[in-house]
């Protein structure tokens, strides 16, 4: 389910948890999505209900939204506390990118460099001038964040046996980048390109090849 404010979410975990209550455990990976606010009573349940959250790491920037909007709608408390990716991973909730698109941008890039640095993508804003960390706080590391785009939304989309990680015995699905992204500046993550892209063990995709191949 779609769940913006704390209220909407409350609701949503509510209703999961009667479900549970009347149905038991049956493996459906419920999922809340976007997340805009949460009140922290529930930042524990995600765990406790095995409830998936689903979120967007471009919105974790100061855009207008968040530093200017939200702080009148929701007052200086709740609005201090938005989009807790990081306290809901601390409280042991497993968290899946998805990319919002086309509100936001769908380059996976510019998503893992958000969520490490909650920084528009090389530090810019909209206006050209230097931004800064919007709520630094809840900034992820750089393996929590690749983990909600690959394994984590292979476990909710039930392919995980298949799919989310490189293991023997599982699809070839993988591709090859112009950089080591722990390697880096994160500000230059952003710009990564794949070299090399392969579909259940075959190349579909080779950076610079005859057109042919690509």
């Amino acid at each position: 389910m779609h769940a913006q404010g704390d209220g909407a979410v409350r609701a949503g975990l509510d209703a999961i948890a009667a479900a549970r209550q009347a149905n038991g455990f049956l493996d459906n990976r419920h999922t809340i999505a976007h997340l805009c606010l949460i009140d922290p009573g529930d930042w524990p349940r995600f765990r406790q209900l095995g409830v998936m959250a689903y979120m967007t790491p471009l919105w974790s920037l100061g855009d207008a939204w968040q530093t200017v909007f939200a702080a009148r709608l929701f007052g200086s408390e709740r609005s201090a506390r938005l989009l807790p990716t990081r306290t809901l991973i601390d409280h042991g909730a497993m968290l899946v990118w998805g990319s919002d698109w086309d509100v936001t941008s769908v380059s996976p890039w510019e998503g893992l460099e958000t969520a490490v640095t909650h920084r528009y993508p090389g530090g810019h804003d909209l206006t050209g001038g230097l931004d800064v960390s919007w709520h630094p706080q809840a900034r992820l590391n750089l393996e929590q964040a690749i983990t909600a785009y690959t394994s984590a939304a292979a476990y909710l989309l039930k392919d995980a046996s298949r799919r989310g990680s490189l293991e023997v015995g599982r699809l070839a699905d993988f591709i090859v980048l112009d950089r080591n992204l722990f390697e880096v500046p994160a500000l230059e993550i952003h710009q990564t390109q794949v070299d090399l892209t392969v579909l259940e063990g075959r190349i579909i995709y080779q950076r610079n090849a005859p057109s042919a191949l690509q």
